[in-house]
């Protein structure tokens, strides 16, 4: 009984870890960046906001949200 458990453990473990390293080969990365106009943004406390260069130096679009 302990022999069969063990097996059936040591078969699941052999076939999660087989499924694990195939979606690791499946995985890619990407590098994604933008340039910002300033390292700081300071304005008047009575002012709603300021302006603020976003330049986006790759050739396909990203998207930006500011709070």
């Amino acid at each position: 009984m302990v022999r069969t458990y063990l097996s059936c453990l040591i078969g699941v473990v052999s076939l999660i870890a087989g499924m694990s390293e195939a979606v690791a080969q499946q995985v890619s990365s990407q590098k994604y960046g933008i340039i910002l106009g300033a390292s700081r943004v300071v304005y008047p406390p009575d002012s709603r906001g300021v302006t603020l260069s976003v330049t986006n130096p790759e050739d396909y679009p990203i998207l930006v949200q500011s709070q």
